[in-house]
């Protein structure tokens, strides 16, 4: 039988493409395909396999990347496989539901009238991804009883009815974004993200860095992307301008050309209601100046208006401050109420690292409070010399390698402890040796509770003294006595 005069000849380009080998069944011309690698393919037969393996999937919440009938009948679900859900435990979750399909095993596909590539993904690839049977699935469906059947009548006219998705999920889900890396591995495509920062930590520089880095490498289309300036010199908009010009992005400056922060929120909600929001890409900087972060209903309705205008495509980036006073320890902290947080999808404080790097650059790190995909905690040096122009600035800003940024955490935290681990050698060397004693002693020398100095006594033991401050050794009746390295026995 030849392929392309087959009336599922398209149906076969297809299903190959997506990486089964396939063959038409001579007597019935349906299409049969053998799964590819990392893929699992659930096939639920009668109405009755059909509404419990529905009701599974849902129990389990992850959404199917494709969904096809093969028969009246019948239908098929694929997924990826990922390790966290083998195929074994995917088999016997699901055995008394339905049938369970694993790599190398035939199957029979979607065609003919069956055959709605429309909304499906395209690939292997892009299926979503099985990671979890936690949330619910088979064992928690229950089973068939005397008078399910006797289901209450439809409630018409319902006042929530026209407000219903029922059948837009194909057409949600191509308007959705997979939640992949856009500006460096930290801000996900599709997402609302808002980042804090304190002055001159180099927000604003860091993300005209990712999106040249973005627009270069052809995951972002330079003309659908708009940078909001709305704090910054007229000198300071000049040189930006000019930087954003290079690569052809859309600069809008409130107060130039008739633009003002009203027509902002003016804008994207007729973006929203036109279908023009996907592949677009906003950031705003800053937050402050287009809503009252301290006003809990403007700061909700924005977070609204940004929502809808995620949910069509579109990625939404704010720059905001953080507050000037920080915690007691130090830490930063965001500024405004919650609601911007609990409405954005991924939030983060952009903090300045206290080590430089062996270059003497000045180090940041994207440390992510909320998240909801995989934005990486990130890290990026630049030169932040005085006499540098802003593009030689911008040109200086690197990536920082992961195994780099641990060792500047570490420093980090060896600062951080220095005045407790001070307070214990004092103690050592005055002859204060057992555990709870160096507690109590250690936390009245330097102010520190009692619980911090366990931790950064129990932190520094060791017997590698480039790592590590002092050992025990046990003594009479089991006793941990301490001694300094340079003092040990």
């Amino acid at each position: 039988m030849k392929i392309n005069n087959s009336p599922n000849g398209e149906a076969v380009r297809f299903w190959k493409a997506f990486g089964f080998n396939t063959n038409v069944d001579p007597e019935t011309e349906t299409v049969i395909g053998t799964i590819p690698d990392n893929t699992v393919a659930i096939v639920a037969r009668g109405s009755d396999q059909i509404d419990a393996k529905t009701r599974a999937l849902q129990l389990i919440g992850i959404i199917p990347g494709l969904w096809g009938k093969t028969s009246p009948s019948d239908d098929v679900t694929l997924y990826a496989l990922d390790a966290a859900a083998p195929l074994s435990a995917i088999k016997n979750h699901f055995e008394s539901i339905c049938s369970v399909f694993g790599p190398g095993d035939p199957i029979r596909l979607p065609s003919g009238q069956y055959f709605e590539p429309k909304g499906w993904a395209q690939s292997a690839s892009d299926l979503s991804v099985l990671d979890s049977l936690q949330k619910g699935g088979a064992q928690q469906v229950p089973p068939a009883e005397d008078g399910d059947d006797q289901l209450p009548s439809i409630v018409e006219n319902s006042p929530l009815a026209e407000f219903s998705l029922f059948g837009k999920g194909a057409e949600l889900e191509m308007q959705a974004k997979d939640h992949t890396g856009l500006l460096g591995r930290a801000i996900l495509s599709g997402q609302a993200t808002v980042v804090y920062a304190p002055p001159n930590a180099g927000k604003t520089l860091i993300a005209l860095h990712l999106l040249s880095e973005g627009v270069m490498s052809g995951k972002i289309r330079a003309q659908n992307v708009y940078y909001v300036n709305a704090d910054d010199s007229g000198r300071g908009v000049a040189e930006k301008v000019v930087l954003l010009d290079e690569l052809e992005a859309n600069t809008l400056v409130p107060g130039m050309l008739n633009f003002t922060t009203a027509k902002l929120s003016e804008a994207m909600q007729k973006m929203v209601e036109d279908d023009q929001c996907n592949g677009v890409v906003i950031i705003v900087d800053t937050l402050k100046k287009f809503v009252d972060l301290m006003d809990k209903r403007q700061s909700a309705g924005f977070g609204n208006m940004v929502r809808q205008f995620v949910m069509k495509g579109g990625t939404f980036v704010a720059l905001a401050h953080t507050r000037k006073n920080g915690a007691p320890d130090g830490a930063l902290i965001y500024g405004g109420t919650s609601d911007v947080m609990e409405d954005f999808d991924a939030a983060c404080l952009l903090v300045p690292l206290p080590e430089r790097s062996p270059r003497g650059e000045k180090v940041v790190q994207f440390q992510f409070t909320k998240r909801r995909g995989p934005n990486d905690d990130s890290g990026y040096a630049y030169d932040d010399a005085k006499e540098l122009s802003y593009s030689q600035r911008l040109a200086s800003v690197r990536p920082v390698e992961p195994e780099d940024l641990d060792e500047f955490a570490a420093a980090e935290l060896h600062r951080a402890d220095e005045d407790i681990i001070a307070a214990i050698h004092g103690c050592l060397a005055d002859g204060i040796q057992q555990k709870m004693a160096i507690r109590n002693d250690a936390a009245a020398r330097c102010g520190a509770s009692r619980r911090a100095v366990i931790t950064v006594l129990e932190r520094y033991t060791g017997d590698d003294p480039s790592e590590h401050h002092w050992r025990y050794s046990i003594q009479e009746r089991g006793a941990k006595v301490y001694f300094a390295h340079e003092d040990c026995p």
